[in-house]
């Protein structure tokens, strides 16, 4: 028997395909408020204190955070400024490239097409920034995409966590402009703070400035060291590709 197309067998596997729909959408909400950790992890908070953390859920506004002990304590999320993967690394750290600078200002864009590239130059003129180190940042964080957000909680293009966002004067991190400022105005505090060492900037842009002083230095992470080395990698393609262009 031929079946037409609103025969039983067909009605059937349209309904499971949209109670599995169904089912992950429901998934995805409740997964923002499970526990959150394969690893161990840190959690830095903006007035520099570090503490160690098993899990965290992140309901709106607060993270809740796991204690080794099995305690548990919420704090605002605008108090943390970092959650990093507690994952240690036995490698070296990843060299400085010479060629690798923070500041100052140079319009290094060329022939490269950039998204964003009027805002990210516009802010790097402003707070005095290398814009294609911006840009290779907000590619690494986001791939440029201004509805970014990670399991951690951070937001937009250049993934700004809510701590860092408050302090900056961030209102809408969902907006670019005001994200890449944010992200803009923290680059230029980070550049002043380890005096324009790039990978000491890279590295408290991820997991916190006071992680980096406790080392002096990249922090052996290896959630940090991978994304230092990733945005150093970029930065030095497009400065290839600069060169060839010219």
């Amino acid at each position: 028997m031929v079946r037409g197309p609103w025969s039983l067998v067909n009605f059937r596997s349209s309904f499971l395909v949209l109670r599995s729909s169904f089912l992950v959408l429901r998934f995805s909400f409740l997964l923002r408020r499970c526990a959150f950790a394969i690893l161990p992890l840190i959690a830095v908070f903006e007035d520099g204190r570090i503490l160690k953390v098993e899990s965290f859920t992140h309901p709106e506004g607060a993270y809740v955070l796991t204690l080794p002990s099995g305690g548990r304590i919420k704090v605002q999320e605008r108090r943390v400024a970092a959650l990093v993967d507690d994952e240690i690394v036995e490698t070296p750290p990843p060299p400085s490239s010479p060629g690798l600078t923070v500041t100052p200002f140079e319009d290094r864009f060329g022939a490269i097409r950039v998204p964003y590239g009027d805002l990210l130059a516009q802010e790097a003129r402003e707070h005095d920034l290398n814009p294609l180190l911006l840009a290779c940042i907000m590619q690494v964080e986001s791939a440029a995409n201004p509805h970014a957000l990670s399991p951690k909680g951070a937001m937009g293009l250049m993934q700004l966590m809510p701590g860092t966002a408050a302090r900056f004067g961030v209102k809408n991190p969902w907006d670019p402009a005001q994200n890449i400022r944010g992200a803009s105005r923290y680059l230029q505090a980070l550049a002043g703070r380890f005096s324009g060492r790039a990978d000491h900037v890279l590295a408290a842009y991820n997991s916190g400035e006071a992680v980096v002083e406790r080392y002096g230095g990249v922090p052996p992470y290896r959630e940090t060291r991978e994304y230092v080395r990733k945005v150093v990698a970029l930065y030095l393609s497009r400065v290839a590709a600069l060169a060839e262009s010219s």
